[in-house]
């Protein structure tokens, strides 16, 4: 992933996890068939230049990341 395209996908993210209104159309968009090509489009739709591929990687690492510390946090 180039560096620039990480930056997007995470101001991308950060925005969702702010704005409680564009968070509510993510976990709707999530439900299309095609969520991937959704997703990205939504992205888009807000000023965010994403490549499906690396938003949906972000993705899957801080869920994996938030699992961890969830477990982590369990455990203690």
């Amino acid at each position: 992933m180039k560096i620039i395209s990480l930056e997007v996908v995470g101001g991308f993210l950060k925005k969702v996890a702010q704005d409680e209104d564009l968070m509510n159309k993510l976990a709707r968009t999530m439900e299309a068939e095609d969520d991937r090509a959704a997703v990205t489009q939504l992205a888009i739709r807000k000023g965010y230049e994403v490549i499906p591929d690396e938003l949906r990687a972000e993705v899957q690492r801080r869920q994996a990341e938030s699992q961890i510390k969830v477990s982590c946090l369990m455990k203690s």
